[in-house]
């Protein structure tokens, strides 16, 4: 390979490497608010009960039960965005 050859794939590395890494940020931070949007509704859903429809609201354990599943779902999120994506690349 030509030296100008070998410069110009040496660039092409460099910023392949900058926009995967640019790519695993992002993803790690789009997982991290999906999982606080998920908190937020288990927090909702626990203290104001979870509204079905404008009349009709599940309160007590029901809500309860669902807080606690959303909030699991959401504590899954973060630590998939932070522990697993950067995983997936080569």
């Amino acid at each position: 390979m030509s030296p100008e050859d070998r410069k110009k794939y040496d660039e092409l590395m460099k910023s392949a490497k900058d926009s995967y890494s640019l790519g695993i940020l992002l993803t790690q931070a789009v997982a991290v608010l999906i999982g606080l949007g998920l908190l937020y509704a288990a927090w909702s859903s626990a203290t104001k009960g979870f509204k079905i429809t404008e009349k009709k609201t599940m309160t007590g354990p029901g809500a309860k039960v669902l807080a606690a599943v959303l909030a699991l779902l959401g504590i899954g999120a973060i630590a998939a965005g932070i522990f697993y994506v950067p995983t997936l690349g080569p």
